[in-house]
């Protein structure tokens, strides 16, 4: 049997309520419980420190350390000496890099060190030629891409060799994301009987599309009536960019961040994501797959190898907010074909990114990059 990985998961973000942070907690969580001796690196902020109370009895040594992006000024050096110092006094087996920033940090401050590099790739934006050095050192044992879109830019544009990327998808929680959840989201809205609802769940971030997906809303409101769009992440201050008439702002609700998303989420009928890029595939199209409601989502980056058009729900064009009213419409008056693609979306979900599943690959690419790998017994 092989023996126990000591693993340092490592990602310089300070809270924990975007795609990146939970993934890394997902994993963390699912190793420990698999009995590997594993730390979780963030970087300090105590203002959001609460946000890592998840981390409660999972076995995981939580971390932080006042690190930042690489910068050529004291504060920067001193956070890459502080990084080496603790991996040296560690002698972790693998350090697993979440996001480009901490790959980065991670290989400057292990410069003349020993040490087995893992790096995460979450998108399809274009890395270069500086910044693909790294990534080709042999120092970074392993890349794990999030979908085959990112591995497609990576070894196409930055030229790295294929053998050196896994494609590993990013998981959801299948037990917490399920079909069948009471939600208490039109109760909490006061939306009128027999209302339909599109939701987003996200950020405002111009590659996030929501200017797109505001006027495809805009203009189903055209033909259908008791229709709402429900912004989870989103605050009511936001939406003052969009210059919306009044009679449209009546059906568009914000929530502002929320912990309760799968709560959320099953009071949609239909789960829209407008993103135009920089995608890998995205976190919140996973988990509305997980819970089984018909998706509507660009064709941007990895979403289509989730989301397959007219098999598991339906992909339209980036900045196309006709063809997105136009599917939306669809599913509205195809109920059966709609609930169709929820299950099968969840079927590929249960089949490729589960916790157990991303686990089981990324472990076994640990054991392939481990400088010193133990004998079988």
């Amino acid at each position: 049997m092989k023996g126990k990985l000591k693993i340092l998961e490592f990602i310089l973000m300070d809270k924990l309520r975007t795609g990146g942070g939970i993934q890394l907690y997902r994993l963390a969580k699912e190793l420990s419980r698999r009995e590997h001796n594993v730390t979780a690196l963030f970087a300090d902020n105590p203002e959001f420190n609460g946000d890592f109370e998840i981390f409660k009895d999972t076995g995981v040594i939580l971390k932080f350390m006042k690190l930042n992006k690489i910068k050529l000024n004291p504060s920067s050096i001193k956070s890459l000496i502080e990084f080496r110092r603790f991996i040296q006094e560690e002698n972790f087996d693998i350090i697993h890099c979440h996001k480009g920033k901490a790959t980065t940090f991670a290989y400057f401050a292990t410069l003349g060190l020993d040490v087995s590099l893992i790096s995460n790739r979450g998108v399809t934006s274009p890395i270069g030629f500086w910044r693909s050095i790294k990534y080709k050192n042999e120092k970074i044992k392993k890349i794990i891409a999030v979908s085959k879109a990112v591995k497609d830019v990576l070894v196409n544009d930055a030229g790295i060799p294929e053998e050196k990327i896994e494609v590993v998808y990013g998981s959801v929680d299948t037990g917490e994301f399920k079909p069948g959840i009471k939600s208490t989201l039109r109760k909490e809205f006061n939306l009128v009987k027999d209302s339909k609802v599109i939701g987003f769940v996200g950020n405002a971030g111009e590659r996030k599309g929501l200017p797109y997906l505001i006027e495809s809303f805009k203009i189903l409101l055209k033909t259908h009536s008791n229709i709402y769009l429900i912004l989870v992440g989103i605050e009511r201050e936001q939406l003052k960019q969009f210059a919306l008439p009044p009679q449209v702002t009546s059906f568009v609700i914000t929530t502002g961040f929320r912990k309760d998303v799968p709560n959320l989420m099953a009071g949609f009928d239909i789960f829209a994501f407008s993103g135009i890029s920089d995608e890998g595939l995205t976190g919140t199209v996973r988990e509305a797959a997980s819970c089984g409601i018909p998706i509507v989502t660009t064709d941007v980056a990895g979403n289509g190898e989730l989301i397959r058009n007219k098999v598991s729900g339906l992909v339209v064009p980036i900045k196309d907010p006709e063809r997105m009213a136009e599917a939306f419409d669809f599913l509205f008056k195809n109920y059966g074909k709609a609930k169709e693609f929820g299950v099968k979306a969840r079927e590929i979900v249960l089949k490729k990114m589960t916790d157990q599943n991303r686990t089981s690959r990324i472990e076994k690419i640990y054991y392939q990059a481990r400088k010193d790998k133990p004998e079988v017994k």
